[in-house]
């Protein structure tokens, strides 16, 4: 059987688990299936095969990618995925040119820049990604090498200065760490390395065509660190999870936020707005 026809008939058939845990999970049959018992057995024989196995596949842009699996509330996040972060990602991919430099930052375990990596590999992309929490580092790089594919993982987190932050470690899971202050009460914090784009730049890296930043709160702080890199026109596409609770807690707002990236020549091409959180495409308007 030819690879490619293997390919997609495995994709097929992960598609349809995927849609068969959301169904037990999140519908009418599977709240009635769950008061009779049924739909939580069936979800827990799933998670746990999954568990077992060690690695979960799930289908995003069309394509089967695998992640390391240690937890059930991790089997749920990535059969979520493609309901949550589908639109983002087809956005993205539609931008997507020939020999691209992609900044990640804030990749958590590789959602974003593993699907782009597969999908876009007819375009070359270089992919770099910002992951601060070493545990979650550590978890991205297996997820790189389990798919075989070329992306640099940097331990850092993104903002508007260079040394060392606080990274407060949220018990909600490892995309929800955050570097705002007061964001999360009570909880653990570790001390990370921070640097600003222009200076990851200045040092010799390549200047990113596309961003995307996830940061909890941080937005603007690391917008505010590639401020030169914006102006040199290099930056054609930026999509930012904004999260306006945590962000006014960081001393801004999303108003501030559009109209500073505005003032910067960019324009909003892409708006979804997603319970907490605000999904924008910001785009080079053109001279």
């Amino acid at each position: 059987m030819a690879v490619k026809t293997r390919n997609k008939i495995v994709g097929s058939f992960l598609k349809k688990l995927q849609n068969l845990r959301e169904v037990l999970s999140d519908s009418s049959m599977g709240r009635i299936l769950h008061e009779v018992k049924l739909g939580g057995l069936l979800v827990d024989f799933y998670s746990n095969w999954v568990i077992k196995r060690g690695f979960h596949r799930v289908v995003l842009l069309g394509q089967n990618i695998n992640f390391r699996i240690s937890s059930k509330s991790e089997v749920t996040g990535i059969d979520m995925a493609e309901r949550l972060e589908g639109q983002l990602l087809r956005h993205f991919i539609k931008v997507l040119q020939n020999k691209d430099i992609f900044y990640d930052i804030g990749a958590n375990i590789g959602i974003t820049c593993l699907p782009i990596a597969i999908a876009g590999e007819a375009q070359q992309p270089t992919i770099f990604a910002f992951e601060p929490h070493p545990e979650t580092a550590q978890r991205l790089k297996e997820n790189i090498a389990l798919n075989d594919v070329s992306i640099e993982v940097y331990q850092l987190a993104m903002g508007e200065r260079c040394g060392q932050t606080k990274l407060n470690v949220s018990n909600f899971g490892e995309g929800t760490h955050t570097i705002v202050n007061s964001a999360l009460k009570n909880n653990a914090s570790i001390e990370v390395p921070i640097i600003a784009v222009d200076s990851f730049v200045q040092q010799g890296h390549r200047a990113p065509n596309l961003i995307k930043i996830d940061v909890e709160g941080y937005e603007m702080n690391v917008l505010l660190g590639m401020e030169k890199t914006l102006k040199s026109n290099s930056v054609r596409n930026l999509f930012i999870e904004i999260h306006p609770n945590l962000l006014e807690k960081a001393g801004y707002s999303e108003e501030k936020l559009v109209k500073w990236l505005e003032d910067h020549g960019y324009k909003v091409t892409w708006k979804m707005i997603r319970g907490g959180e605000i999904h924008y495409q910001f785009s080079q308007r053109l001279q």
